[in-house]
């Protein structure tokens, strides 16, 4: 149909119609949608009934001992699928469709037949396992495998040793180390491992694998995700701080011109490999730090974990508190991989914590730190009180003495910041939040109040 013009689609034609003859097009649109409706609760019910078959196959190819990924059966089901689609004009959707289809499958069978000391997380693609086990770091090889070149990003704070592990495991590789600390997290230091990688040839079959905290895990994955388009990438993390946050759901990225990780990219490792292990070595004030991370996640998401933490954790055996963390966190970001909706709460204490840190000068106050005291003005006052308890039980701060225009200029470079909005993150009780979206040009006053509150707890 048309008019001057201007090509009207077939599937606008009835409505069209509808308006120029008085017809029922209300009527028409609304037994559509539940037509859609319909037809969505059965392929519900036969989408449950796939992912079991899927399930009950992947436990049988690991009797077996065959693995999940079989490309001729995924190619033959793609190409029969097709050819048996008969409405030619919807015949690329349903390509799609049934291409995301496979890949949900295959999620399936790799999260049934996880191991006990597995957390398969089903973001991107292929998803990914943390596999968090003692003694993982010697194992490195196996997990992984060695079956191309790794070069090991550390720094000169991880114990030689480990370095040692890694390397040996995986049949020796070429290694970088940089300065350790925050101040470090920069285009030097990214530059250093790109240019290791140019140098030795690396291509975009080989990887890079991240040992040390959250700063050599950002910086890495960054490198990864950008030398060559694009190359294979392994978190090792050696804090408890990046074991339970910053090496689960494939944020990377380096500080620039004073704002916390302004150049980055979402990147999804290959794998995680944690070594509760290697937490031995931890000095008190980097546990503590990491503590922060799991009070954080516990206060917003898991009441039962708050409740445990509030009575103390035994450093020694922290894998199940890790376990529990890192359960949450891939949740979250398999469900809101690119943060845009439930992944904020990750954000709570965050704002104002960057803030403080940028303002500190990076390396006076841990990261950890600082969201303690982001957390601390985004509280009800019972759920702050339990809160306070928690964060002193660690010897982690409670109270801040600033300059609020440094953390106010600060928060106005947030990058979380969405057009003339920033979404904060509250705690109204224990094991729940709350999202609120404020003016961004309000935020350095915010900024100002939140800082003075926290000097009056003095």
């Amino acid at each position: 149909m048309q008019r001057g013009n201007i090509d009207i689609p077939a599937s606008t034609r009835f409505l069209q119609h509808g308006a120029d003859t008085g017809g029922n097009a209300v009527e028409t649109l609304e037994s559509k949608r539940n037509e859609i409706d319909r037809i969505d609760s059965e392929m519900a019910s036969l989408f449950a009934e796939r992912m079991k078959c899927a399930e009950t196959i992947a436990h049988i190819k690991k009797e077996l001992g065959k693995p999940v990924y079989d490309a001729k059966r995924e190619n033959a089901v793609l190409r029969t699928r097709r050819e048996g689609y008969g409405d030619e004009t919807t015949a690329g959707l349903y390509g799609e469709f049934i291409k995301e289809t496979v890949a949900l499958s295959k999620k399936a069978q790799k999260n049934a037949i996880a191991a006990d000391d597995e957390i398969y997380v089903s973001a991107g693609a292929e998803g990914y396992t943390v596999t968090l086990r003692n003694g993982a770091l010697r194992e490195l090889g196996g997990i992984i495998g060695t079956n191309c070149r790794t070069l090991i990003v550390t720094d000169d704070g991880v114990p030689e040793e480990y370095v040692t592990a890694a390397s040996g495991s995986l049949g020796g590789c070429e290694v970088v180390t940089l300065e350790r600390g925050e101040t470090n997290k920069n285009e030097k230091s990214y530059f250093r491992i790109i240019e290791k990688l140019y140098e030795r040839g690396f291509s975009r079959s080989d990887r890079i694998a991240a040992l040390g905290g959250g700063v050599v895990g950002d910086i890495a994955c960054f490198a990864a995700a950008t030398y060559n388009r694009g190359i294979k990438f392994v978190n090792v993390p050696t804090t408890l701080l990046s074991q339970v946050d910053s090496s689960i759901g494939g944020k990377c990225g380096i500080d620039y011109r004073g704002g916390k990780n302004l150049l980055g990219a979402f990147y999804l490792p290959e794998a995680v490999v944690t070594d509760p292990e290697l937490l031995a070595t931890l000095d008190k004030r980097n546990f503590t730090n990491g503590m922060a991370e799991i009070i954080k996640i516990a206060l917003t998401c898991d009441a039962s974990l708050f409740e445990k933490l509030e009575k103390g954790v035994d450093r020694k055996d922290m894998t199940e508190v890790i376990r529990r963390a890192v359960s949450i966190k891939a949740d979250i970001t398999t469900r809101d991989p690119y943060d845009e909706g439930i992944r904020k709460v990750l954000n709570f204490g965050h704002t104002l914590g960057h803030a403080i840190e940028t303002a500190s000068g990076l390396d006076t106050l841990m990261h950890g730190e600082c969201v303690a005291l982001g957390m601390i003005p985004m509280c009800a006052p019972d759920v702050r009180e339990r809160l306070l308890k928690t964060l002193k039980l660690y010897g982690l701060p409670t109270e801040c003495d600033i300059d609020p225009a440094s953390v106010a200029q600060a928060m106005e470079r947030d990058k979380k910041k969405r057009g003339k909005t920033v979404t904060v993150v509250y705690a109204p009780e224990i094991g729940s939040y709350e999202f609120y979206d404020l003016p961004a040009d309000g935020m350095s006053e915010k900024a100002k109040d939140m800082i003075a509150f926290l000097r009056r707890r003095k």
